[in-house]
């Protein structure tokens, strides 16, 4: 009697199969386990004694897998696979029980930005952190919006005025400007710096590098109502003795006792502008002078050079220019001279005849005499005098 064989076929290296429980039914898990697949038996005669070879076969067709319908199972039930297909194209379909309905989890009750992560903490005090969220969870640029050209105070609402005309408010602003603080969101990118004035009207801004400053609230707007006169307090404790003192560069002050000075103002800030009518420049030994009648006209300009070389010599002048006039002989007297450059001269005394009131050497009476007045100059001369009986020298 021919012996007969079993065969059984194994389809070996097909798909990987991940299975994860609790997966709906529309979800198509990827195959990742070799997946047994057993034909029909197949049962053929063969003589023990045979040694007979058959010839080669054609090769067969290769087999395929793919995966058809998943199904959840009941709670408890069994995983099933059944092939839907063909023995050659296998179409597994998969029945996966329901899990047991796990422990109520720990709930989340805080959240908190760490950087650019996210942590999360539940109930339980455990930690949930998502790392680099605030990075991945940043969307594309958006487009540019309008930008704010204005803003100012209607009433309590804050009004801003956009490029496009268009306008946004801020109802009550003024009463409810601060809320709960919120979550740090992503830094944005720098924005311009802005400048802040105040007039006599209005708190200003404007952007750095800008000319036109743009009112930002009426000061009016900041004034409350005047509120009725409070209860006079205690008279305070004396306030700490201050000392003042000038360094180099600026006015200081301290509390008496204690060692660091603090600025107060400096110095370049307490001096004035120039006055008017005096000029810049200028080197040393020059002095200040008119230059016309024109008020405050000045200039800085050198000394007149001085001429005098000599000793004796005198300083006089030309009608033009400064002029020397050198030191006479002795004896002679200063006279003035218009045919002179200078109008002066050196002159010798007037030499008139003094015989005529000296006749004699030593001592003599003079009585009844006639003296003739020598003139030594246009302004001086020697003349007799009777009442004191002496020869006086005058100078008119």
């Amino acid at each position: 009697m021919p012996t007969q064989a079993t065969i059984n076929v194994l389809i070996s290296q097909p798909p990987p199969l991940n299975i994860s429980v609790g997966q709906p039914a529309n979800i198509r898990p990827q195959i990742s386990q070799p997946v047994p697949i057993q034909t029909e038996q197949v049962i053929a005669p063969i003589k023990a004694d045979s040694n007979i070879i058959g010839v080669k076969g054609d090769p067969g067709t290769n087999a395929t897998i793919s995966v058809g319908s998943v199904v959840t199972g009941d709670a408890g039930s069994s995983v099933s696979i059944s092939n839907s297909g063909t023995p050659t194209e296998a179409v597994l379909d998969f029945v996966i029980p329901k899990g047991d309905l796990g422990e109520t989890g720990a709930s989340i009750t805080s959240v908190a930005i760490d950087g650019n992560n996210i942590v999360f903490t539940k109930d339980d005090e455990s930690i949930v952190t998502l790392v680099d969220a605030m990075l991945a969870l940043k969307g594309d640029t958006g487009e540019t919006g309008a930008s704010i050209i204005s803003a100012e105070f209607v009433g309590d609402d804050l009004v801003f005025t956009k490029d496009d005309s268009t306008t946004v408010t801020l109802a009550d602003a003024k009463v409810a400007l601060k809320g709960d603080q919120g979550i740090q969101g992503i830094q944005g990118d720098p924005g311009e710096k802005v400048e802040l004035q105040k007039t006599e009207t209005y708190i200003q801004w404007k952007l750095i590098g800008d000319e036109e400053w743009i009112n930002l609230v009426a000061l009016i707007d900041l004034k409350g109502d005047i509120g009725e006169t409070g209860l006079t307090g205690e008279t305070g404790e004396d306030g700490r003795e201050i000392e003042l003192q000038k360094s180099a560069t600026h006015i200081q002050w301290r509390y008496a006792g204690d060692a660091s000075w603090t600025d107060l103002v400096a110095l370049a800030d307490l001096k004035g502008a120039d006055g008017a009518g005096v000029p810049t420049g200028g080197t040393t030994g020059q002095v200040l002078k008119k230059k016309s009648n024109t008020d405050y006209d000045t200039e800085f300009g050198d000394l007149v050079a001085v001429s005098v070389t000599t000793k004796g010599d005198l300083q006089t002048h030309n009608a033009t220019v400064p002029d020397r006039l050198a030191v006479g002989t002795d004896g002679q007297i200063l006279a003035a001279d218009s045919a002179q450059g200078n109008g002066l001269k050196w002159i010798d005394p007037n030499d008139q005849n003094l015989s005529d009131f000296v006749t004699k050497t030593g001592e003599e009476t003079l009585t009844n005499k006639t003296i003739v007045k020598p003139y030594l100059s246009a302004n001086s001369y020697i003349e007799y005098n009777s009442t004191s009986e002496t020869i006086d020298f005058v100078i008119t």
